[in-house]
């Protein structure tokens, strides 16, 4: 029996390919498939940095341009529990939030944080781009917790990581 487990075991792995990696979101993050979105993206003249993972389950995407003129865009991501998670990617930097306070994310990158109630906003630059994320919870808490400020920086993080 040891050495079917041994034979099977070898088999295995002369099946998968050297660079097929399994990973997992970190806890209280789920995977994001971002094939649909590069795919919708291809044309935009920015490289952009994408996670593997986001603080909320996405059932949908949408990509929508927000200024041809400086190829602003921004997409929504939505869960079935009605959460909101907006991206917004531009290249000139937008007015300060009102209550935005300024954070290092990593201890070393500036951003700015505003949490007013109704939403979680977490700015910061990377490269030449600016970078905005909106957290909303339109469920019947208005002040859901399930996305928090260390979330978004996380997230934050994570958009640093990882190459298009």
């Amino acid at each position: 029996m040891r050495m079917f487990i041994r034979i099977l075991g070898l088999t295995l792995l002369f099946l998968i390919p050297s660079n097929f990696i399994i990973e997992s979101a970190p806890d209280g993050f789920y995977k994001w498939d971002t094939s649909d979105v590069q795919e919708q993206l291809n044309d935009y003249p920015h490289s952009i940095h994408w996670p593997d993972y986001l603080p909320i389950q996405t059932s949908n995407t949408l990509v929508e341009p927000v200024s041809k003129a400086n190829d602003d865009i921004q997409l929504t991501t939505f869960s079935d529990e009605n959460h909101v998670l907006s991206i917004q990617i531009s290249t000139e930097q937008q007015e300060s939030l009102r209550g935005e306070s300024p954070i290092l994310i990593d201890q070393r990158i500036p951003g700015g944080y505003v949490d007013n109630g109704f939403s979680k906003t977490l700015t910061w630059k990377q490269g030449d781009l600016y970078y905005e994320l909106t957290y909303r919870s339109m469920g019947e808490s208005s002040r859901d917790e399930t996305v928090s400020k260390d979330k978004l920086i996380q997230t934050a993080l994570a958009f640093m990581d990882h190459t298009k």
